[in-house]
Order: C-alpha cells, then sequence, then structure tokens
C-alpha cells in the first residue's frame, strides 16, 4: 500500500470511529471490518482486525524488513519472512526476496568461493562427461602442473569415446 493510499485510508478509519460509518457507503462497513487504529507512541498505526497484525506503508516496509533481516543474522528469505509475519500483515516474500538480493552482506556471504572442496567421478564413465570441446583443452598436456587439467582435477586419464574403455572386443 503506497503511502498516500495508507494516510487516505488511516484518516478514512479516524473518520469512521468519529462519526460512525456512512449508510450509504458500503465501503465504509467493510472498513470498519477489516481496520482498526492502535496508538504507539504519538502515531496510529493500521490493524488488521481478524490477525491483529499491523499493516505498513510502503515507505515503512523497507525499514521493518531491513530490521527483521538483522535480528535473523542475515538467515535468509523463509527466517526473514517468519519473523516479519508474526508482526506484520502485508509483507510479502517477493519484498523479502528483493531486499535479500539487494543485501551487501548477504550478496558477499553468497558469492564466496568454497576452497578444498574437490568432486572425483564415481566410475568408469564418469570420464566420458567432457564434450568434444572440453576434451580438446583438458587432455592437452600443461607443463606447468606436470599432467592435462583433466588429469589433474579427477586422476585419471581422459578417454575419448568407447574405443578406450577397457571392453573385450573378443567372441566367446
Amino acid at each position: 500500500m503506497n503511502d498516500s493510499d495508507y494516510s487516505e485510508l488511516l484518516q478514512r478509519i479516524k473518520r469512521i470511529r468519529e462519526t460512525g460509518p456512512n449508510t450509504s457507503n458500503k465501503n465504509d462497513y467493510y472498513v470498519v471490518n477489516t481496520y482498526d487504529l492502535q496508538r504507539i507512541e504519538s502515531s496510529f498505526v493500521i490493524l488488521h482486525k481478524r490477525s491483529g497484525k499491523i499493516i505498513l506503508s510502503l515507505s515503512e516496509c523497507y525499514d521493518a524488513i531491513k530490521a527483521a533481516h538483522q535480528r535473523t543474522g542475515h538467515g535468509g528469505r523463509q527466517a526473514t519472512t517468519k519473523l516479519l509475519n508474526e508482526k506484520y500483515y502485508n509483507l510479502t516474500q517477493e519484498m523479502v526476496k528483493l531486499f535479500i538480493e539487494t543485501c551487501e552482506n548477504c550478496q558477499l556471504k553468497r558469492n564466496k568461493t568454497k576452497k578444498g572442496i574437490v568432486v572425483k567421478p564415481i566410475g568408469a564413465l564418469a570420464c566420458c562427461r567432457a564434450t568434444m570441446a572440453e576434451n580438446l583443452q583438458t587432455s592437452c598436456f600443461h607443463s606447468g602442473i606436470g599432467r592435462s587439467p583433466y588429469e589433474a582435477l579427477y586422476g585419471v586419464k581422459c578417454r575419448d569415446g568407447l574405443n578406450n574403455f577397457p571392453i573385450s572386443t573378443e567372441k566367446n
């Protein structure tokens, strides 16, 4: 809800509280049954009656999401959304996702490279993973490491096709 709609709804709720709902306007009854006001410090906030949660204006959403995200220790979309849904009514997962995508700490944490993890293939057929172009690049001898990059990565020599597999061609 943008700021102008929020302030308009806030004024409408105040008016309805003071004068009562307009009998010719059915929308006033909807407002009375759906929303309530609560004074927090020196200002009013709009509450959703059924859930008892606070409804925020668009400009307040950023600050609420930022505070919750920091309280979770940059815990991600689900943890932040769960914390926000305990108190606020109109914050969506999409809003939280957009915030986290722009969070500098989360982006740094996500983009860190993990060192020391080597994945080795299982079985002889795993050697055929490389395409022809990759095969040419990875099977060439590299003088700096003393073997081909493929051999350094997977621990076996690169095989290019079925002719290089140890399959018996003799007829029984």
